[in-house]
């Protein structure tokens, strides 16, 4: 599991600005507001797939969020998705799963509020 990017005193990295690549395009800009609010709804929904035990669904969930983390800077949760989907493929025990899925969901709640 990635260790937790906040530090007091140190700036928070799930704060960030918008990135340089969506600063000049509308839409960009917008793709990119869309993804940080949507973040508290997908730890809700991982959540929800754990607690219905879909855990196909989860690896699905976990794999889409590790790319499009990395993709619009959030290498945090990027890491922490992966470290998820790891769990989940190789079929390692529940608890394990789901100590993966809070940290996710945490780091996705935090950079979320960001808006």
């Amino acid at each position: 599991m990635p260790p937790d990017p906040y530090q007091p005193g140190r700036p928070n990295p799930l704060d960030l600005e918008m990135p340089e690549w969506a600063h000049d395009d509308p839409d960009l800009a917008d793709l990119f507001r869309s993804f940080v609010t949507q973040l508290p709804e997908r730890a809700d929904v991982m959540e929800g797939l754990l607690e219905r035990r879909d855990l196909e669904a989860l690896q699905v969930e976990a794999h889409q969020l590790r790319g499009t983390a990395g993709a619009y800077g959030f290498p945090y949760i990027s890491e922490a998705a992966a470290a998820l989907e790891s769990t989940v493929k190789a079929q390692l025990a529940l608890d394990t799963v789901r100590t993966h899925v809070r940290e996710v969901a945490s780091l996705c709640r935090r950079a979320g509020r960001r808006e």
